[in-house]
């Protein structure tokens, strides 16, 4: 009987042992995976990425878009010094003003899929039109009363404009409409391509979007629309 006694406290004591070592790996290996996230930039914002990574002063970065110079750049991967980032902001700076429209424009990379409803809020719409000859990305922010346009400063939307776009949002047509239209032809730079994306009050996104060579396959609708929105952009930042 004392052996059987003596065996089981034997298994108990190995199995608390593994168990205790289980947990002691499972510690380190957490703390590492942190560290190397924390060592690869992941885990700090742009401005405390730059200053702590490089040695930068937050007044020669406060007037610069952080995000997109590092995602333009690839600065969290690839190896550059302080002196080649400040050539960068020297030569291209004028490139990445930190005025909100890089990152409003990003509103643009939604994914198509999800389908709007009429009794969803939108806060903000975002329009791509790509002519071949003729490009240009908008947002308008209905909650703020701002629009967007790569290339120029934020303008403020008027009551007139914020109607017409209370009006985009009143047509039937879009309601309808699938996520995706294409013609028969493959994508070439000869394309008309466009993309429209409406976020909602809750943060979600519904986007679509399509290319065409000879204008058909495009829902009904789009055409005034985009004329409406690019009337919009066009008052404020005048086509050159």
């Amino acid at each position: 009987m004392k052996k059987i006694v003596f065996c089981f406290a034997l298994v108990l004591l190995f199995i608390g042992g593994c168990q205790t070592n289980a947990a002691t790996e499972e510690e380190p290996k957490q703390e590492k995976e942190e560290i190397t996230a924390e060592l690869s930039g992941e885990a700090q914002d742009p401005m405390r990425f730059l200053t702590e990574t490089f040695g930068l002063d937050e007044a020669e970065l406060a007037p610069y878009d952080l995000e997109s110079l590092i995602e333009d750049y690839q600065l969290r991967t690839l190896d550059f010094t302080a002196d080649e980032i400040r050539e960068i902001l020297r030569d291209y700076g004028d490139a990445y003003p930190n005025n909100g429209v890089r990152q409003a424009l990003r509103l643009l990379d939604a994914e198509e899929g999800q389908l709007l409803k009429r009794d969803d809020d939108v806060r903000r719409i975002g329009f791509s039109y790509n002519s071949g000859t003729f490009f240009r990305q908008m947002v308008f922010d209905r909650a703020n009363g701002q629009l967007y346009v790569e290339g120029a400063e934020p303008a403020p939307l008027t009551e007139e404009e914020l109607q017409l776009l209370e009006d985009v949002l009143a047509a039937d047509t879009i309601y309808s409409w699938q996520s995706h239209y294409e013609g028969e032809e493959e994508p070439t730079t000869g394309n008309f391509a466009w993309k429209l994306v409406f976020e909602l009050d809750d943060g979600s996104r519904c986007a679509y979007g399509g290319y065409t060579q000879d204008m058909t396959h495009l829902p009904d609708g789009l055409t005034g629309i985009s004329d409406t929105l690019l009337s919009i952009a066009s008052s404020h930042v005048p086509v050159t």
